[in-house]
């Protein structure tokens, strides 16, 4: 009886182990970084005028990392007009659109490296990029 309670107890203790070890090695929660997206620099502009940034980004500027749009694109995911606020998951600033409110990032054609920070490690079903 110890026998097989101890077996027990090691399979508990090792599924529990594994199940840690793969969900802290999986980072999928954070924001573009380079090229710079429009939550991060709503982050950096709020170190230079706290107040105008709130005003322009919204809420986001103390946290870019939690753009989280529903589940289930295209069907569930943001509403046309609304993926920049991901469906106004922080508020609905970042979808505004005027040929100037928006620091225009330089892309060329072709393929492009984005640099992701990351803020904590969780799983996560897919990615998706919009550049708007």
């Amino acid at each position: 009886m110890k026998k097989s309670l101890v077996v027990g107890l090691g399979l508990v203790l090792a599924t529990t182990g594994l199940t840690a070890l793969s969900t802290v090695n999986v980072a999928a929660h954070g924001y573009v970084e380079k090229p710079i997206s429009r939550a991060y620099q709503g982050e950096l502009d709020s170190r230079k005028n706290w107040h105008a940034a709130l005003e322009k980004y919204g809420e986001i500027i103390t946290e870019p990392q939690s753009l989280e749009a529903p589940k289930g694109f295209p069907n569930g995911g943001p509403a046309d007009g609304k993926i920049a606020s991901a469906n106004g998951a922080k508020g609905f600033e970042l979808d505004k659109q005027t040929a100037t409110i928006w620091t225009k990032q330089n892309l060329s054609t072709g393929p492009t490296k984005f640099t992701w920070s990351y803020t904590a490690a969780h799983k996560t079903a897919k990615w998706h990029y919009y550049i708007t």
